[in-house]
């Protein structure tokens, strides 16, 4: 099942599924909208680099699906649509920036194949002690902290880089917030190195 916990226009982002992923072999139990999540989400702030908070969505994908891998993540879009996909091509439109956010068990670094091969990735530089990997020339960071897969996608690379000292957790044991001026309540804090084993695709949902 798809929830959403609230949306004002911006079409959902880019890598809810990418192709290049392989199924997780395990995966948390769904949460709702109004309920915890079972995994640390993180935001970037209610208006980075003066870009408004404009749809807040909770997905979480129940039973077999027809994507290559099972959704689970809270996403934060900011600004509206402006690039147009070509006509006949599926999807909407893409937002400026959208910061997603996956338990690593079910996303990870090591999930990334291409023809039987590691998916070639930028390795970046630390943000704090979190792990950053860069894709799609740098339009796509994936920052590896905790038990948490952040997934920063922006139109323009330089936005990418730049929100990722804005990143901050959800408060613990509260349902993702919704507004923007809850995330604005919520300080950028100092991102955890990866879980062990967690940017190798050995972290286990189930403990």
């Amino acid at each position: 099942m798809i929830f959403a916990l609230s949306a004002t226009g911006a079409a959902e982002g880019e890598g809810g599924s990418p192709q290049s992923v392989e199924v997780a072999a395990d995966s948390l139990p769904c949460t709702k909208p109004d309920e915890p999540t079972n995994f640390t989400a993180f935001s970037a702030g209610g208006n980075p680099l003066g870009i408004p908070l404009t749809a807040t969505l909770r997905r979480c994908d129940e039973g077999p699906t027809d994507g290559p891998i099972s959704a689970n993540y809270v996403s934060y879009i900011y600004g509206d649509c402006k690039y147009l996909r070509p006509a006949g091509v599926e999807g909407g439109c893409r937002p400026p920036l959208e910061i997603q956010t996956w338990p690593a068990c079910q996303r990870s670094l090591a999930d990334y194949t291409y023809e039987g091969r590691p998916y070639p990735y930028e390795e970046l530089s630390r943000e704090d002690a979190a792990e950053v990997a860069g894709f799609e020339e740098g339009s796509r960071l994936e920052v590896y902290s905790g038990a948490s897969t952040i997934v920063v996608f922006a139109n323009d690379p330089a936005v990418a880089e730049k929100v990722l000292p804005l990143l901050r957790p959800q408060t613990a044991d509260s349902p993702p917030a919704r507004e923007a001026a809850e995330l604005e309540r919520q300080a950028p804090a100092e991102l955890a190195a990866p879980a062990s084993g967690a940017t190798e695709g050995e972290l286990q949902c189930g403990g």
